[in-house]
């Protein structure tokens, strides 16, 4: 399974274990509501685009936007309330959602060089972290991560 998070994708790899425990479907979620898609549009992309309802791009022949039995707006106090649900808790006051004792942090590698990720990362990062989940971006060159991506050595990219 994968999780498009935003205008561009953004996968996780739910086929390695330690993430198959943390992005059941209320933790999928509610880091789909804490994203801000329409701010993206607007702020990053310049007005230039719209957000995705589903997992297809508008511009690609499968979006069936009308198939999409939830559209995930912006809700971060959904999305913290859906974390909570799962049992993702900040035990420690440290801004950081925990469980069974493991922090809610993920390593999340991007190509360098776009102009949009280096808008858009830091932003998943901030909204991320204000529902309380640690984001820690790596970026690389793009083949390098491309590659990562196809051999599934990766968390979230």
């Amino acid at each position: 399974m994968i999780l498009i998070i935003v205008v561009s994708h953004k996968i996780v790899n739910t086929r390695r274990s330690f993430l198959c425990t943390i992005f059941i479907p209320k933790v999928r979620q509610a880091l789909m509501y804490a994203v801000d898609r329409e701010m993206i549009v607007e702020s990053m992309l310049m007005g230039i685009g719209t957000p995705a309802i589903g997992v297809q791009p508008p511009s690609s022949p499968a979006y069936a936007p009308d198939r999409v039995n939830t559209v995930y707006t912006y809700d971060p106090e959904l999305a913290a309330s859906l974390l909570e649900e799962a049992g993702w808790v900040d035990t420690d006051g440290d801004g950081i959602r925990e469980k069974d004792g493991e922090p809610f942090s993920v390593e999340f590698i991007y190509g360098e060089g776009t102009p949009l990720n280096e808008q858009l990362v830091p932003y998943l990062q901030q909204v991320f972290r204000d529902v309380g989940v640690d984001v820690q971006p790596r970026s690389g060159p793009i083949p390098t991560i491309s590659e990562q991506t196809i051999q599934g050595n990766y968390e979230l990219t």
